[in-house]
């Protein structure tokens, strides 16, 4: 049995593919937690539960087709949907099951609703490949039909093992499929669309596999090759034939899908590397666009660009360029700072500005500032700011020893004069140099 499956969302065209005229027969079986008795309408209710949660792939389709010429019970398909559920963990999804016919042969799809109705998450689907093929061949097992070798035989016989199913992993081990090769995909969906416009791959495939059969070192298998008009080169990653209409071919995959038509073991890419000694020496192949692209750097390197580019223009939205108005009218430098960004901006009924955020707000009363912002230091580096673009050239906070020791330091940064009052401003502007180095500037005022 083949178990495939998908994460996706598109709940239309999903609808579409089911229902299909393709198919000989479009049979729905069974629904659970939708109340439509058709596909397209389940699948839409299944889209308005995820709406509430933040899933983008909402569905969950899964295609079970056991081997040619099985016929499957009831039983047989409740088996599989139990234990498939049982080992992803769906079980109270909502779902819909579809049987098709299609060249005499029997299938069924699920479409699950990866959200729950209960708390309205979605479920983690993980390791879906492996978990696909130990339902297949546990199934296999249980229900007496021909193991498949999958290409994860050695993981899966680990997964059974590892959850208590012995008897199923040593059946799988008696099979011989621990030491069965992957298997190999005939034809891949490109290869599949390149043969239905007329490509003469298997034809390649049949005389790659006959050159490496006949020759026995590295020099009669390119001798067999090039008699049959090929040309070998470096690829990306393996070694590619090139054919005289310049049809190019993986030479590894194109040898062991022969091979397995013909039932033969497959090969191994060192015993292609040992084969091909010299294949340093063969051209590389680099495609098309690639060589344009480095023609075309190639002619711009020679041209001066100096003068001729422009930073990116920074993206200011509505609300930015809003608040930047309300501060100019009241500031009107705001060059060095970023207020605009960080701080709503609020007219106040007396014509004064008050900014805020979650922190807290800053009071501009003219010839004061305040604020009762919980994040201290923060608007202390906001307040000094402000006085800067007023114009201030000396200020005396007043507060708590925290907020007094926030604005030394910031003022300290930003060379800021600070008037002292009292002996413990003063202990506070000597913490606040010791932390940040020697001040600008510094007045002493009367001591109260």
């Amino acid at each position: 049995m083949i178990i495939k499956s998908s994460q996706r969302s598109g709940g239309k065209s999903l609808a579409k593919h089911l229902t299909s005229p393709v198919n000989e027969r479009v049979t729905l079986i069974a629904t659970f937690g939708v109340n439509s008795s058709d596909v397209a309408g389940a699948i839409a209710e299944m889209k308005m539960v995820a709406m509430g949660s933040c899933a983008k792939k909402y569905l969950y389709h899964v295609s079970a087709s056991p081997e040619d010429g099985v016929e499957m019970t009831e039983s047989d398909w409740e088996r599989v949907w139990s234990l498939y559920d049982k080992e992803h963990g769906l079980h109270d999804l909502q779902y819909i099951e579809i049987e098709h016919e299609k060249n005499q042969r029997v299938h069924r799809h699920r479409v699950y609703n990866r959200v729950s109705l209960e708390n309205l998450t979605a479920v983690n689907l993980s390791w879906t490949r492996l978990k696909n093929e130990t339902v297949s061949r546990q199934l296999e097992v249980e229900l007496g039909h021909s193991i498949i070798p999958g290409g994860n035989n050695r993981s899966v016989i680990k997964h059974l093992e590892k959850n208590g199913r012995l008897d199923i992993a040593e059946k799988l081990m008696q099979a011989g499929i621990s030491d069965s090769h992957p298997s190999i995909v005939s034809y891949t969906h490109k290869e599949w669309q390149s043969m239905s416009r007329g490509s003469p791959l298997d034809s390649m495939r049949e005389m790659l596999a006959d050159a490496w059969r006949s020759s026995d070192s590295s020099k009669s298998f390119m001798a067999a090759v090039t008699a049959y008009g090929f040309t070998i080169a470096q690829g990306d990653k393996t070694p590619v034939a090139i054919d005289p209409d310049g049809l190019v071919v993986p030479v590894l995959r194109a040898i062991n899908v022969a091979l397995k038509k013909r039932g033969e073991k497959p090969i191994r890419k060192a015993d292609l590397e040992a084969r091909l000694e010299r294949l340093s020496v063969f051209p590389i192949i680099t495609p098309r666009s690639c060589i344009a692209k480095k023609n075309a750097k190639s002619e711009d390197s020679e041209c001066r660009f100096e003068n001729t580019l422009s930073p990116k223009p920074a993206i200011r939205h509505r609300w930015v360029r809003y608040r930047e108005n309300l501060l100019y009218e009241q500031y009107k430098n705001l060059d060095a700072t970023n207020l605009s960004v960080y701080w709503k901006v609020f007219r106040s009924e007396n014509g004064g500005i008050r900014l805020s955020n979650k922190s807290g707000d800053i009071f501009d009363y003219g010839d004061s500032l305040a604020t009762n912002s919980k994040n201290i230091k923060y608007a202390a580096t906001t307040m000094i700011q402000l006085a800067q673009v007023k114009g201030w050239d000396c200020v005396r906070p007043r507060g708590c020893d925290e907020f007094k020791l926030a604005i030394y330091t910031e003022a300290i940064k930003h060379d800021v004069e600070c008037l002292i009052d009292t002996d413990n401003d003063q202990q506070l502007w000597n913490q606040a140099k010791n932390e940040i180095g020697s001040p600008r500037r510094v007045s002493m005022g009367l001591r109260l």
